[in-house]
């Protein structure tokens, strides 16, 4: 994370890929001001979701960060029958149900701004009439509070969508891993969601399936814009924002040290003549 990153992310948080995207942190700040240009609605009987006012439409937001980490882009985190269930994976992510996702992460250790604009939001939406009505305390996870747990602020898609038993199951899309199809298949009361999010690359203005540059994967350092929705959710013991992705796009490279000096592959140098290395038969006195 160089200064030249770092203005990078500074330009892009305010920039946009796409006519119709709202850039994250205007659009935050201006819910306070007299023509807030967002508007949180209650989309379900357990979800507030932010419109764009005076229209049917959700907000799409932009926002940019330090990629950190994520799980496989097209698998998440499941794991398919007849494979080892790797360590720290509860078994229940074999098959189709709410925990798996595809999950992503930003490098927050020195920028804070994805939490502090988190916490402005909570704060907004407890003035809201008639959210969180029976005063439920707000779910610790990336809460932010904590600030040994600010270092990565993680954004997941679910895989799998609920739907009443018996209902159709929609058409999943040909691009949805195997895998996933597979475990749709077996499920009785979940579809795959075809919203998997999407991961490109910004190259010479054209953006491009990351698959198709170079590198073909985010690496940790690169300079990403994410575009999202956000919804609040009051479940049953508590509620919590949801941020969910729909892309991450790479805008900018993550700073390469130069690997041509020899010099950067030093290691520590013991002058034998002044401690001569043990050798075998040797008597040590004591």
């Amino acid at each position: 994370f160089d200064s030249n990153s770092a203005a990078l992310v500074e330009e892009w948080k305010s920039r946009v890929l796409r006519d119709g995207d709202i850039p994250y942190e205007a659009a935050v700040r201006s819910l306070t001001s007299r023509k807030p240009v967002i508007e949180a609605r209650l989309q379900t009987s357990s979800r507030w979701t932010f419109y764009v006012p005076g229209t049917d439409r959700v907000a799409v937001f932009s926002f940019c960060g330090i990629f950190s980490m994520a799980d496989d882009y097209y698998t998440g985190n499941l794991v398919p029958y007849g494979q080892k269930v790797p360590e720290g994976v509860p078994a229940e992510r074999l098959y189709a149900n709410y925990r798996c996702n595809y999950a992503y992460a930003f490098d927050t250790t020195n920028d804070k701004t994805f939490f502090h604009l988190q916490n402005m939001l909570e704060d907004y939406m407890c003035t809201v009439k008639d959210f969180n009505p029976t005063n439920l305390k707000r779910r610790d996870y990336q809460s932010g509070q904590d600030p040994n747990f600010t270092k990565r602020y993680w954004m997941r898609t679910p895989m799998f969508i609920r739907m009443n038993k018996g209902e159709p199951k929609p058409r999943t899309p040909s691009y949805i891993h195997e895998w996933v199809v597979e475990a749709e298949r077996r499920a009785t009361v979940y579809h795959a969601n075809p919203a998997r999010p999407a991961v490109l690359a910004l190259e010479d203005g054209v953006v491009r399936d990351i698959r198709k540059c170079e590198p073909d994967s985010l690496t940790r350092g690169d300079v990403v814009v994410v575009t999202f929705t956000v919804s609040f959710v009051v479940a049953a013991a508590s509620w919590f924002p949801q941020l969910l992705p729909i892309e991450f796009v790479r805008v900018g490279n993550a700073p390469v040290v130069d690997a041509t000096d020899a010099a950067e592959y030093a290691i520590p140098v013991v002058d034998m003549r002044m401690r001569p290395i043990l050798q075998d038969g040797e008597s040590m006195d004591g």
